[in-house]
């Protein structure tokens, strides 16, 4: 089984008779790319496009999570020709999804695409507006819609961007700028450079007041920790006032920066030297120790058991590796939703299923895809978990739940008018039958 790698509008016009009635947005579901470019046109609209591919987790996930949404649909509906393109090809596509093969070719060179999902937003003559990759909610999906609509900024974005680059620094210009290079133009670089130039040299000159705008700590996050440092005033907010940040950037996030922040800044130095350990046994009380005594506010058992998870997966020690996963698991329950069950549950479980016949880890692993198929009957869920069981010596058990991960990846394709998603579940229940490994050769 593959893993993964890993939308504003507006009010619907009259052309759209039975719009209201559709849950969730609409697809087309014949033409070519011609054809759509000339019903928007006709329509008035711009285009969306989901690039996806059969074995893509995420984009499966946007399927069922983000498309389905009422709101959203009545909103991409109104404005929008959508239509879903598939990137790669199967023996089981059907008519529709063969016709567009060529025209998903020249899209996928032309746009460079090599993530997925990746949506993409045109006007009706066929030009890119706009473009974003990975999961998407409802919710960001909206936004990305409102800001691939307006068009009105272009003129004003190409002289901000030619003074910017002439050494001229215009703070108040600066974000929008930023904004629109990583999100319209992509180009990762300049916007990195602009955004860490904000940071440096306008932002932490603020007072604490000032910083704290949502602006600035989500221009921030955009980086993960790259623009941060130990005690600047970022890391200050996540841990002196991380009911301020959280009200934000949303809850868990201050004890998410300040855990990786120490983690990089304060215990990485100890424990590792050119990316590798010092030492094979850490001294973890000592640690702990170490940063309760500096940030007494911040939960350092936390912090540990998340270096000690990345310590020992980068040891390859399966076994302490999913021991402490397990810990953290009973101490800090994943969230009761899909997107965190494949993330922090699905995902760990299949790693320590391809990398090690340790039975203790394989064990442990095991306990993590049942609580993640509690969360959800997910086809993939099910995979990881007969896998287990195979790989476990549990033969007839495994048998029986990949049987039911074939049904549920059955269903989920029939509504796509298909005869599987992941055409690796039937085959790995093949060779379960067959007494063949269904894991890749242990290093």
């Amino acid at each position: 089984m593959e893993k993964i790698l890993f939308m504003w509008m507006w009010i619907i016009t009259p052309l759209l008779v039975n719009a209201q009635d559709i849950p969730g947005v609409k697809f087309e579901d014949q033409g070519n790319w011609q054809s759509i470019l000339a019903k928007a046109k006709k329509e008035k609209k711009m285009v969306f496009v989901d690039a996806y591919t059969t074995w893509c987790g995420p984009c499966k996930m946007m399927d069922k999570e983000t498309y389905p949404n009422a709101d959203l649909g009545r909103i991409m509906n109104s404005r929008f020709i959508s239509i879903k393109v598939q990137m790669d090809s199967t023996s089981q596509d059907n008519a529709f999804v063969r016709s567009w093969y060529a025209d998903a070719k020249k899209m996928l060179f032309r746009e460079k695409i090599n993530a997925f999902p990746t949506v993409l937003f045109y006007n009706a003559d066929g030009e890119l507006i706009h473009r974003a990759i990975g999961y998407k909610s409802a919710t960001d999906l909206s936004t990305l819609v409102s800001f691939a609509s307006d068009t009105s900024f272009v003129k004003q974005f190409e002289a901000d961007l030619a003074a910017y680059k002439a050494g001229k620094r215009d703070f108040s210009k600066m974000l929008k700028l930023h904004e629109v290079i990583k999100k319209i133009l992509i180009n990762d670089t300049l916007a990195a450079n602009i955004a860490r130039s904000y940071k440096t040299d306008y932002l932490d000159q603020l007072d604490m007041t000032a910083f704290t705008t949502p602006d600035n700590l989500k221009l921030i996050r955009e980086y993960n920790i790259d623009l941060v440092k130990l005690d600047d005033h970022f890391f200050k907010v996540a841990y002196l006032q991380p009911g301020l940040m959280d009200s934000i950037l949303g809850v868990g996030n201050a004890s998410g920066y300040v855990s990786s922040i120490i983690s990089r800044d304060l215990l990485g130095p100890i424990l590792y030297k050119s990316d590798k350990p010092i030492t094979n046994v850490p001294n973890w009380k000592v640690l702990t120790k170490v940063v309760k005594n500096r940030y007494p506010v911040s939960d350092a058992r936390a912090i540990i058991l998340n270096e000690q998870m990345v310590f020992y997966r980068h040891l390859n020690n399966w076994d302490l590796y999913s021991y402490y996963r397990t810990e953290k698991i009973k101490l800090y329950p994943p969230a009761p939703n899909l997107m965190a069950a494949f993330t922090e549950l699905n995902l760990p479980a299949w790693e320590v299923f391809e990398q090690t016949s340790d039975k203790k880890a394989l064990t442990r692993a095991l306990e993590w895809v049942d609580q993640a198929i509690i969360a959800e009957h997910f086809s993939q869920f099910l995979d990881t978990k007969g896998n287990l069981l195979y790989k476990l010596g549990r033969v007839s058990e495994a048998i029986r739940t990949q049987e039911l991960a074939v049904k549920a990846d059955e269903q989920d394709a029939a509504k796509r008018g298909k005869k599987y998603i992941y055409a690796d579940i039937s085959l790995n229940l093949q060779k379960m039958k067959k007494g063949e490994p269904t894991w890749p050769k242990q290093r």
